[in-house]
């Protein structure tokens, strides 16, 4: 709309006002008429290099784009192929009956198409009571497409603990988690070592399992400079923290603020949230539970949201509903402080809390009377 006239200043600055603030009523009224036919368009004009309209979202071309890297990472591999069950497993060396029978694997070339989940898991022990303590970890691909029944699976050596296999360890580790990219997080600490270059207090670290060079055992110690340490596919979140932490758990890259996912769990000063507030680095949240004094075990991490908790995902933990507590318009009876509810909120993508933790209190934890 143009004027075409001369106004007075105080008049033109009331008009211009009027005509910069127009209400969106009537366009989304429009809109909504024109829904229809605007989808019955976009599906009889569907392009797949288009993300826009049904199911064609700008998170379906996240998700495409890293279908593709993953593909892209296994593909061009070749993968040793055993048949009968221990080859590939068991050594060839040793006495009977623990010594296995490996023929010499062919070969297969990676798949065409590829669904890929990844794993972790801790190896310990050795002869004459050794400290070996070790965090494995690798990727699994499937191709439902071309052939079902086969998995390309890869195994790599995420840590160790000495720097020398059945020597005196540095550190004690326990895994946590693992995501579809191979963000492994652990815990570690001093327990029972005895060994060099021994860590203090509570560490926590994460390995790219798909960035580690081989070529190095990636030692855990205090001295990150060694030469066996992977700088390159490690991260030390929390070091040196006080308070015992629980079993870790990350949030996956695929949800996260930032690459490489974030890592959160709980600590022994509870209830206390520890999470990665900024890549390789942590902050605390204390209390982060609501009507309960204290959580207990690990947490779980899902990734879907609920109406009411916000987030990128929703997390979960037993707790302890205390005693006396408003909930659901009864109280709780919870005198011996026991683990009678679970706790939920909402995660925030840098893993923080989005939305305070809500109780669910088992029946017999209520004062119905």
């Amino acid at each position: 709309m143009r004027l075409h006239r001369s106004w007075p200043i105080p008049i033109a600055g009331a008009v211009l006002f009027l005509l910069l603030g127009l209400l969106p009523l009537l366009p989304r009224i429009w809109m909504r008429a024109r829904r229809d036919v605007a989808t019955t368009w976009e599906r009889a004009n569907k392009r797949s290099y288009l993300y826009a309209g049904e199911a064609m979202g700008a998170h379906v071309a996240v998700w495409k784009q890293a279908a593709r890297t993953e593909l892209a990472a296994v593909s061009g591999t070749d993968y040793a192929d055993w048949s009968a069950p221990g080859d590939g497993v068991v050594p060839l060396t040793g006495a009977a009956p623990q010594r296995g029978n490996n023929p010499a694997p062919r070969t297969v070339a990676g798949p065409a198409s590829t669904r890929q989940l990844a794993y972790t898991f801790s190896e310990f022990g050795g002869p004459n009571n050794a400290e070996n303590s070790s965090v494995i970890g690798g990727f699994v691909n499937w191709d439902p497409s071309n052939n079902p029944g086969r998995l390309y699976v890869t195994r790599t050596q995420a840590a160790v603990n000495n720097q020398v296999l059945n020597t005196l360890a540095s550190s004690d580790m326990a895994i946590g988690m693992v995501d579809a990219d191979g963000n492994t997080v652990f815990r570690a600490d001093d327990f029972g070592a005895s060994g060099p270059n021994q860590i203090g207090g509570n560490d926590v670290y994460r390995v790219r399992i798909a960035e580690r060079d081989c070529g190095q055992i990636n030692w855990i110690n205090s001295n990150l400079g060694e030469p066996n340490y992977d700088g390159g596919a490690t991260d030390r979140i929390v070091n040196d923290n006080p308070d015992a932490i629980a079993v870790p758990n990350i949030l996956p890259e695929s949800l996260a603020a930032s690459g490489n996912g974030r890592f959160l769990s709980s600590t022994f000063n509870g209830p206390e949230l520890i999470y990665e507030s900024v890549p390789n680095g942590s902050a605390k949240i204390n209390p982060f539970l609501n009507i309960a004094t204290d959580d207990r075990g690990a947490f779980d991490v899902a990734p879907y949201t609920f109406t009411g908790l916000g987030g990128v995902a929703t997390g979960a933990v037993l707790s302890k509903p205390t005693n006396g507590a408003v909930y659901g318009g009864t109280t709780v009876a919870n005198t011996m402080s026991d683990t009678l509810g679970i706790s939920v909120w909402g995660v925030a993508s840098d893993g923080s809390v989005a939305t305070i933790a809500k109780p669910i209190c088992l029946p017999w934890a209520l004062n119905t009377g």
